[in-house]
């Protein structure tokens, strides 16, 4: 597979006196405003009666059992993201989507390795961990 080359970016040089000047956000001021858009979605998570339903460790280890197709599906999604908007041929050439690149890299670094204790792990690796025995339908499916 051949990477779509990024389109170089061409300098401007703006006239004397015709400088960019309107208010540019900080990073506190764009952090506090995406918090504040995502708040109504957040605790609609927050209040999502599945919390309740999980009581001890028992039901947590039910839940994961299904949910861990859907951080594996989340996971195969990204990859393919990362592969169309990313570089991972090669030789690698920078992609022609610089935002897309950055923002589907980091996701795939929290993704595939999360800090956990001293090392890292992928959170389909940390859902496996947890489900201790109940990984009989994982497995099969993957044959790992």
């Amino acid at each position: 597979m051949i990477c779509r080359k990024a389109a170089w970016p061409k300098i401007r040089v703006s006239p004397p006196g015709l400088l960019h000047t309107e208010h540019v956000p900080t990073q506190t001021e764009s952090i506090t405003r995406l918090l504040e858009v995502v708040a109504p979605a957040r605790q609609r998570l927050v209040d999502h009666p599945l919390y309740r339903e999980i009581r001890d460790i028992q039901h947590l280890r039910i839940f994961l059992q299904s949910h861990v197709f859907a951080v594996w599906d989340f996971m195969s999604l990204l990859k393919s993201l990362q592969a169309r908007l990313t570089c991972v041929a090669t030789p690698w050439l920078p992609s022609a989507y610089p935002k897309s690149r950055r923002l589907i890299n980091e996701i795939v670094l929290g993704e595939e390795s999360d800090n956990f204790g001293d090392g890292y792990i992928s959170h389909f690796e940390l859902y496996l961990q947890a489900m201790w025995s109940k990984r009989e339908p994982i497995h099969r499916q993957f044959a790992i």
